[in-house]
């Protein structure tokens, strides 16, 4: 069973369909590629899919790690520059 969407593509137009959706309970990234028999004729559809879940911690870890850095780093540069200026 899939949305109608994802039947008009694969099954309908034969052709494949790749983005997010939400299966059951989570969102996944998935993809449906059509089955087509000796006569070009679509007789089925494989899917696979991935929990979006995992993708998007490793997102969200990786832009507050740089922030982290980023601030760490202005706030060095900022008591260099002071210290530095205090002397002239």
């Amino acid at each position: 069973r899939v949305s109608a969407e994802v039947y008009n593509q694969v099954l309908s137009k034969g052709e494949q369909w790749v983005d997010r959706a939400y299966v059951y309970d989570a969102w996944y990234i998935t993809a449906y590629q059509p089955i087509k028999d000796q006569y070009d004729k679509v007789i089925g559809m494989l899917y696979t899919g991935y929990l979006m879940w995992p993708f998007v911690k490793a997102y969200m870890t990786n832009i507050a790690e740089i922030s982290l850095i980023t601030v760490m780093l202005l706030l060095v540069s900022g008591v260099m520059v002071y210290r530095g200026s205090y002397d002239l």
